[in-house]
């Protein structure tokens, strides 16, 4: 009989390492220090979507005087490369993304890619984490409210102010399909979503409800995509204006 492999602990964490104090520590370095999703969850082996779910209920439940995110404890050098990495992918696609192309973007020598992040596939990560961060904040996504009339409130304006990060995120959903090794990374960013979306019916009203977030954000991520290709807010605002009766229909026949 085949002996089973013993299981460790990064494997199958034990109860304690999920306690209230393993799961607030984790949020604080998220909320309160900067440091971003990825290295925390690295760091902590925790799954990175766990730790986004535990990073969404605290920013609905936080006390209004609870403290801001300070600002990244990243260096200038290597926030100017993330930045400079979103703005090549979302203008030229992934094919146009190299050391010297994102280097030449910063302004910097292209050797500093590799001192700051080793290769392209880690800075392509840390700039994913910074752009889903840059577009929940910007689109709502991470309101309190639990108003209905203002669910997704101003989406079409947050596209239009940043679409360079929509249209880098486009780019790497397009690329997942011709790429396998950016499936996982395309899923964790949609699964961020997806529970952004969760909580925020939940807490207007909605139940919890993970297939009702998953339609809605169907919808909303297809109006994005619409308005990148075709530059049309005005009927993303209609649209969201619509869906956002819909929901109220349904807060009310839950009622």
């Amino acid at each position: 009989m085949r002996k089973s492999r013993p299981t460790s602990r990064s494997e199958h964490p034990t109860t304690s390492r999920y306690d209230a104090s393993f799961r607030n520590d984790a949020v604080r370095r998220v909320t309160v220090d900067g440091e971003t999703q990825v290295v925390v969850a690295r760091e902590m082996g925790v799954g990175e979507s766990t730790l986004r779910r535990w990073v969404a209920d605290w920013r609905v439940s936080r006390p209004t005087d609870s403290p801001r995110a300070a600002p990244r404890t990243i260096s200038h050098g290597r926030h100017e490369l993330v930045e400079a990495a979103v703005r090549v992918v979302s203008r030229g696609g992934l094919k146009a993304m190299t050391y010297r192309s994102v280097a030449a973007e910063a302004g910097m020598s292209h050797g500093l890619v590799r001192h700051y992040f080793g290769n392209l596939d880690e800075l392509l990560v840390v700039a994913m984490e910074d752009v889903v961060t840059r577009i929940m904040e910007s689109a709502g996504m991470l309101s309190p409210s639990s108003d209905v009339a203002d669910f997704s409130l101003g989406l079409e304006e947050s596209v239009e102010r940043d679409a360079e990060s929509q249209a880098f995120i486009s780019e790497m959903v397009v690329q997942a399909r011709r790429q396998p090794k950016l499936r996982p990374l395309v899923a964790h960013m949609y699964e961020a979503f997806r529970e952004s979306t969760r909580v925020q019916l939940q807490q207007r009203g909605l139940g919890d409800d993970p297939a009702l977030a998953a339609v809605v954000f169907a919808a909303l991520d297809g109006l994005v995509f619409q308005q990148l290709a075709l530059n049309d807010p005005a009927t993303t605002r209609r649209a969201l204006n619509r869906l956002n009766e819909v929901l109220a229909i349904l807060r009310h026949s839950q009622v």
